[in-house]
């Protein structure tokens, strides 16, 4: 082994090492031969594939398997705490998240229920079974280049607050809520808020404290009155694979979820303006 190839050696290697420390397994939908044959100043650094994935190839939206769109991906989701790979294999294909514009998450574990009932990640059984079964994948609907936070969402679980009957509110974001046996699963829980500025400024706090550990519950109540409800729309809560109990009435939501995404409504565009992991929210309307 000449001393090139034992740099490289090393290399990849330590390399290894660390991505199983600091990021863990490779995910199966990882495709290395893929990426390395694609990307060749990947295979030159000698560097963990899916390592350098993580580090480098999402900013460069280079693709992790033939049949995985990074670019789509992250179109439609955001900037998010986790690689897509990882996002879609965790949250995004039980929200209905698309992996490139030829395969429909959604329509695929609805034509086949025997792939959701099973938990099995949808593009991923295609990929190792549903293709050789002759089951069909059909196209995404979303469209590239546009943020979907609200696309796909039934009308019934889209609030907006205040409004005619909710003048006033309260929000508790709680770090953990004991699990119920009676619950119904929700992909995307949105609820549209006519804040101002001071409030945007505390619901951000609040999120924030109960990530980082500084508190376990917090509460919000939000006082208005009838002239807000012509105000304009600035926030968007997006709670990402929730479970809701099923237990209350139309004035009371409780539910955990396993992810939470603040959208930034003013301005010409919306965007993507915080992510917060798992937990809990109880929301009162006040009619």
């Amino acid at each position: 082994m000449n001393q090139s190839a034992f740099i490289k050696l090393m290399i990849m290697t330590a390399s290894t090492v660390f991505r199983r420390l600091t990021i863990g397994p490779v995910p199966k939908l990882f495709d290395a031969t893929y990426y390395l044959r694609i990307n060749r100043s990947a295979a030159d650094s000698g560097i963990d594939p899916y390592l350098h994935y993580v580090r480098y190839g999402v900013a460069a939206n280079l693709n992790p398997a033939e049949d995985f769109d990074t670019a789509f991906y992250r179109q439609q989701t955001g900037e998010t705490r986790l690689d897509p790979l990882q996002h879609y294999n965790k949250i995004g294909a039980e929200t209905g998240f698309d992996p490139s514009p030829n395969f429909n998450t959604t329509d695929y574990l609805m034509r086949y229920p025997d792939v959701a009932t099973s938990k099995s990640n949808p593009l991923l059984h295609y990929r190792t079974h549903g293709r050789q079964e002759g089951r069909e994948a059909r196209s995404s609907a979303s469209k590239f280049g546009t943020l979907v936070a609200l696309e796909g969402v039934n009308p019934q679980y889209v609030f907006t607050l205040p409004d005619e009957v909710a003048v006033g509110f309260s929000i508790r974001v709680l770090r953990d809520l004991p699990v119920e046996s009676r619950e119904s699963r929700v992909p995307r829980l949105c609820f549209i808020f006519k804040f101002t500025q001071d409030e945007i400024d505390l619901l951000i706090d609040a999120f924030g404290a109960i990530q980082s550990g500084a508190l376990s519950t917090i509460s919000l109540d939000i006082n208005s009155d009838i002239k807000r409800i012509k105000y304009t729309k600035t926030v968007l809560l997006s709670f990402e694979c929730c479970y809701v109990k099923d237990e209350q009435t139309k004035y009371t939501k409780i539910f955990r979820y396993s992810e939470l995404r603040l959208w930034d409504l003013r301005g010409y565009e919306a965007h993507l303006a915080e992510i917060y992991p798992a937990g809990s929210t109880e929301i009162n309307i006040h009619a």
